[in-house]
């Protein structure tokens, strides 16, 4: 599970978000500081698991809410194929 931030916006957002992701599942969530990234695009908040996006503040233009990230990886967990959290417009 990956979380790319924008570290002058989101890294509050970020650890609040890991740990009920963590709490809930048997994951590890990593971010920007734990993966090789260039450098993470300003004002992004874009949360991925096994190749599926399931939110995306680019294309929201919000912050994600615990649970519509925690259902969409309970769906991807329970065989889904796509997250249902975010539908891309």
């Amino acid at each position: 599970m990956f979380v790319e931030y924008c570290a002058s916006t989101g890294l509050d957002r970020f650890l609040a978000i890991a740990d009920a992701i963590e709490e809930r599942f048997p994951l590890v969530v990593s971010g920007n500081d734990e993966a090789v990234v260039d450098a993470p695009r300003p004002g992004a908040f874009e949360v991925s698991f096994r190749g599926v996006v399931l939110f995306s503040k680019l294309e929201q233009n919000r912050m994600p809410e615990d649970e519509e990230v925690l259902d969409g990886v309970g769906g991807l967990l329970d065989g889904g194929t796509t997250g249902a959290a975010f539908s891309p417009s």
